[in-house]
């Protein structure tokens, strides 16, 4: 929306749906309010949702991962290292 344009636009199309005002604007002010409250698109709460149930999913799946990879580490000798004790270097 950088310098209106693009909500003036939207505001003529609005306002020619609407009130069947079709002549263009004589003025036109924009102002940003800084601390403004956003106006969210309709389903916003439900694209939250999906997105907190990804990042669940994908919190589970890495913490399967991790206690995979530690398992695997316990069954598997670091590299170099004896099985045992007394056993002989290959």
């Amino acid at each position: 929306m950088g310098d209106g344009i693009d909500f003036r636009t939207k505001l003529a199309k609005d306002l020619a749906r609407v009130m069947d005002l079709v002549a263009a604007p004589y003025f036109v002010r924009v102002l940003r309010h800084p601390r403004g409250i956003p106006q969210y698109t309709l389903g916003h709460p439900d694209r939250l949702e999906r997105i907190e149930n990804q990042l669940d999913a994908l919190e589970r799946s890495l913490r399967h991962l991790t206690e995979v990879v530690q398992f695997d580490r316990q069954l598997k000798p670091a590299p170099g290292a004896r099985s045992r004790p007394d056993a002989e270097p290959p």
